[in-house]
């Protein structure tokens, strides 16, 4: 979409803040400290999300409408407050940095009536302090600053501890490290991985009685931990779900593992190295692969290729799933490019029904891919992609079949989607790690979950699926012709790898019966600032 941004290592507060007042445009957030920021601070729920016409220098523009709070309007309606003591505000009201008990004496001194309503806690505040209370107060800060002083023969020993916490800390995350992630050398989700030896898997739609969906990924994972750790540990701890959708941890020792590459250490490979890495695991665990046929794909497509090459190795995989996929990727990346992010189905056959109807008078030809292969999306043309869209949006709302009988919805598909998924992340994973021998994969460009469910669907009863979507999308010569080309990269890799996918069944596993909570599901996880019980 073309729209800059920016990252930040931690919270972003200061750095929103900086950036609004140097751009001199509001800060849409819902964090209340942006009002104590010398900015304009617009709260998500004052913005009226539906457009509203009006009149602004004699033309009709759209505009959303919303409420803008500013630091002088602020004190304004407060007597007494000023601007430099907001700070202080801030710090009083953010329950992350000050324990409620610390003020207990403060609130113990307010007089307010038993029923006294919450609102008028901040506008009635009597505290009565007799001078007996006022010298003892004066008497404590006189014992405090007497204590100092023998507190400030300690200061060396202080700061000697301080010192060694803050060495402590550099030891748990090294400075490269911090800046790998700074610099996206390192994704975000592999920081516990390297300074706890844990990882949480993600939570995702799936089939709860069947085991998680993210295991026929783990040994990508045990690779990528063994890299960033320069293959120095036996295990590390992967937080799993079990069939009763309880949590389990997972020792993951070395039966995942691999050889190592070099003695080398991590952060001081090269670029090439690290791409070697890569080339090193797929060489270990899918050696078939045939990277010839792989490049020949177009660049954002060949990672994604790999992930779904891993994921037939692991998984029971039907046919009609990874059609569906190759759908969704060509509509999302060269469909949408052409006609434009349209999702509603009957708006885009009205806006076009003149030029479909145009369309479908031309004359029919085949799509065919003998003589060569069609693999450069820039050259579908756009006529062929509203027929296409015509067909196709309709998938991206659920059908209302599932509205009227939720208990239809088939979530063994979904189950099969998530181990994708699953496999499609840790593969981005170690492609970033390694030095990105490929193309990242953008997720809005070939991924979207209502329309693959939906043509998995249309699919599953499909013994040819190819020789299906060209009577479903016939006209759309071009788009095909693409879309044959792909498939017919994907079958010589699935050849060459010798495998294969299964038939659909329409059978329901039987619902098994809740295990008992086992005491075992309760765990601590150690090495926090606080313990962590899931």
């Amino acid at each position: 979409m073309m729209v800059p941004y920016t990252t930040c290592e931690f919270e972003a507060d200061d750095e929103i803040a900086a950036m609004a007042r140097y751009l001199n445009c509001p800060v849409l957030s819902y964090d209340s400290d942006f009002f104590i920021y010398n900015v304009q601070y617009i709260p998500f729920n004052t913005l009226e999300i539906k457009p509203k016409q009006v009149i602004l220098n004699n033309d009709k523009v759209l505009v959303m409408e919303c409420k803008i709070y500013k630091v002088e309007y602020l004190v304004a309606n407060f007597g007494g407050l000023k601007e430099e003591l907001l700070p202080l505000l801030a710090t009083l009201l953010g329950n992350d940095f000050v324990e409620k008990r610390v003020f207990n004496r403060f609130f113990s001194q307010l007089k307010l009536q038993k029923n006294e309503p919450k609102d008028d806690l901040y506008t009635n505040m009597p505290i009565n302090l007799n001078d007996n209370e006022i010298d003892s107060s004066e008497e404590t800060d006189n014992e405090e600053c007497d204590d100092s002083s023998s507190t400030s023969s300690n200061k060396e020993n202080t700061d000697s501890d301080l010192q060694n916490l803050n060495n402590n800390h550099i030891n748990g995350m090294p400075e490269w490290f911090a800046e790998y992630i700074r610099l996206n050398k390192v994704p975000r989700f592999y920081i516990n991985l390297y300074t706890h030896q844990l990882y949480f898997f993600s939570p995702q739609a799936e089939d709860y009685s069947d085991e998680d969906a993210s295991l026929c990924a783990l040994p990508i994972l045990r690779y990528v931990f063994d890299i960033l750790t320069d293959f120095s540990y036996e295990n590390f701890i992967y937080v799993s779900r079990e069939n009763n959708s309880n949590y389990k941890r997972l020792v993951i020792d070395k039966e995942y593992s691999i050889s190592r590459l070099t003695e080398t250490s991590f952060n001081e490979l090269n670029n090439e190295q690290l791409k070697k890495y890569f080339y090193h695991f797929i060489k270990q665990k899918m050696p078939l692969l045939d990277y010839e046929t792989i490049e020949l794909l177009p660049s954002n497509f060949q990672l994604y290729m790999i992930s779904i090459l891993w994921w037939i190795s692991n998984c029971s995989v039907p046919l009609s799933h990874i059609h569906s996929l190759i759908i969704t990727y060509i509509f999302l990346d060269a469909i949408d490019e052409k006609i434009g992010t349209f999702r509603g189905h009957s708006f885009f056959n009205n806006k076009h029904s003149k030029k479909l109807e145009e369309l479908k008078k031309r004359p029919f030809v085949p799509a065919s891919i003998e003589e060569e292969l069609y693999l450069n999306k820039h050259k579908i043309q756009y006529e062929d992609c509203l027929i296409a869209g015509s067909v196709l949006l309709k998938h991206f709302e659920i059908d209302d079949s599932i509205r009227k009988r939720p208990k239809s919805y088939d979530v063994r598909k979904i189950h099969s989607f998530a181990q994708f998924q699953s496999c499609l992340l840790q593969f981005n994973g170690l492609n970033t790690l390694c030095g990105d021998p490929f193309k990242s994969t953008i997720y809005s460009k070939c991924y979207n979950g209502t329309f693959i469910y939906n043509m998995a669907l249309k699919l599953e009863n499909q013994d040819d699926p190819i020789l299906f979507i060209e009577q479903y999308l016939k006209g759309a010569t071009s788009v095909l012709t693409f879309y044959k080309s792909l498939c017919h990269l994907f079958n010589k890799c699935l050849t060459t790898m010798n495998l294969t996918t299964v038939k659909w069944s329409n059978r329901k596993r039987r619902s098994r019966r809740k295990k008992k909570e086992d005491d075992d599901t309760k765990f601590i996880v150690e090495g926090f600032e606080s313990h962590v019980v899931i």
